[in-house]
C-alpha cells in the first residue's frame, strides 16, 4: 500500500508543469502593493504639490559596474505575471492590477539584490531635463517612502521603528530628512 501511494504521489509530482523557476537568486524586488500605496500617495497629493507631472519609476546602480542595460521587470503573484516596459531611461510606469493586489505581487527585475536601487520619478513636463521643481522632489520623496523604496534600513528592532517613522506623510517634510535624491 505505501509502495502504491508513494508511485502515485511520484507520478502526480512529475506531471506538474506548473512549476515556476526564477532565474535571478535574491532579486532586488519590491513589494508590489507598497508601490501602488506610493502610487496612492501621489494621486493624493499631487494637485497640491505637482499639478502636471507624472509618476515614474526610476532603477538606479548601486554599484560602479553595474549594468542596467536589458534589465527586465515583471510583477509576479500566485497566478498572475504582467511583464513591465522599461524606457530607454530606465523609468517604468506600474499599472494597478486587483489580482497582483490580493496576491501580495513582488515587483521583481532579473537583477540581485544590492545591485540597484529604485526612485520614484516625479517631473513636470515642459521643464529641461536638469530642472527640477521643489514640488516635484518633495512628491518623490512622499512617494519613495511609502512606497518601501528606501532599502538601507538598519536591521533589528530600531531599524523597524526608523521605518515606521519614515513611512509617515510627514517625514519628507522634516528640516533634514534622510532621503537620497539622484540627479
Amino acid at each position: 500500500l505505501a509502495l502504491a501511494l508513494l508511485l502515485c504521489c511520484g507520478a502526480a509530482f512529475a506531471q506538474d508543469d506548473a512549476v515556476v523557476m526564477s532565474a535571478t537568486r535574491d532579486p532586488a524586488k519590491k513589494s508590489y502593493n507598497k508601490m501602488m500605496e506610493g502610487a496612492s500617495v501621489f494621486e493624493a497629493r499631487r494637485k497640491e504639490l505637482a499639478p502636471n507631472a507624472a509618476l515614474r519609476f526610476k532603477l538606479i546602480p548601486r554599484k560602479p559596474d553595474a549594468s542596467l542595460d536589458n534589465v527586465r521587470i515583471r510583477v509576479e503573484a500566485d497566478t498572475t505575471v504582467i511583464p513591465l516596459e522599461v524606457a530607454p531611461d530606465r523609468t517604468l510606469t506600474i499599472e494597478r492590477a486587483p489580482t497582483a493586489l490580493k496576491e501580495h505581487a513582488d515587483v521583481t527585475p532579473n537583477r540581485k539584490a544590492g545591485t540597484m536601487t529604485w526612485r520614484a520619478d516625479v517631473r513636470t513636463p515642459g521643464l529641461p531635463r536638469d530642472v527640477r521643481r521643489l514640488g516635484d522632489l518633495r512628491l518623490e520623496c512622499e512617494v519613495g517612502m511609502k512606497a518601501g523604496l528606501i532599502s538601507n534600513y538598519p536591521k533589528g528592532f530600531w531599524g523597524w521603528l526608523d521605518q515606521q517613522i519614515s513611512q509617515n506623510p510627514s517625514y519628507c517634510r522634516r528640516d533634514t530628512p534622510r532621503y537620497l535624491f539622484f540627479a
